[in-house]
């Protein structure tokens, strides 16, 4: 009464009207198991895991604001309830 997910990401360089932004690209994966406990109620996991470029800002589940170049990782557990 469950279902996994993964999610791909990618971010090419940025560009301005001055040109390319260099190093400010990233790569990000999550995965997931979402679970029904019944008609109303799930319950939900995921992970996810961003590689930053030197120069990007990318951020994953749950993060916060980042300095360039870091990577990130993140872990959600949720309950969703339908009334």
């Amino acid at each position: 009464t469950g279902y996994a997910a993964v999610q791909v990401g990618i971010a090419n360089d940025g560009k301005t009207n001055a040109g390319k932004q260099n190093d400010t690209g990233a790569r990000m994966i999550g995965v997931g198991y979402f679970h029904n406990l019944s008609r109303q109620s799930q319950i939900s996991v995921m992970y996810n895991q961003t590689d930053n470029d030197a120069n990007a800002q990318y951020i994953a589940i749950g993060g916060t604001n980042v300095a360039p170049g870091v990577d990130h990782k993140g872990l959600f557990l949720g309950l969703k309830h339908t009334f």
